[in-house]
């Protein structure tokens, strides 16, 4: 849960709110936080964001997902063979232009499928991947 506002009494400083909440259990709307300031404390409504480094989940359904395989630099996860095949091109090409894609799925990877130093990790995870695709 994160959220942020004006103190409530002096308007100086931004209260900030940032709380990690299980999932299941019913979170607040609202939490309270105190002013570095005035020294009052004000509530700050809070919104749900997922978790980066949450276990991946189908963003419609929440359920696990059956491709995901752990890297020495990160996780690795695919929806379905489509976006597995799609990672395998990525991972295998040798130019990665930028230009005109700052809107694709590449230009949200995170960090380290972008380096170059990991271009051997992502493609021999992306292929054990596809290997288990087809194993069943």
């Amino acid at each position: 849960m994160q959220g942020r506002r004006p103190c409530g009494y002096c308007g100086h400083q931004w209260l900030c709110v940032n709380r990690r909440i299980a999932s299941g259990v019913p979170a607040p709307a609202t939490f309270p936080a105190r002013c570095g300031q005035c020294g009052r404390s004000s509530d700050v409504d809070a919104s749900a964001t997922p978790l980066r480094d949450a276990e991946p989940a189908d963003p419609h359904f929440g359920l696990p997902l059956h491709l995901v395989e752990p890297t020495r630099a990160g996780l690795l996860w695919a929806y379905n063979a489509e976006h597995l095949q799609a990672l395998h091109q990525y991972a295998v090409a040798t130019l990665r232009e930028t230009k005109g894609h700052h809107r694709s799925m590449f230009s949200r990877l995170p960090q380290w499928m972008k380096l170059a130093r990991h271009r051997v990790l992502l493609q021999r995870a992306v292929e054990r991947l596809q290997k288990r695709l087809l194993q069943g």
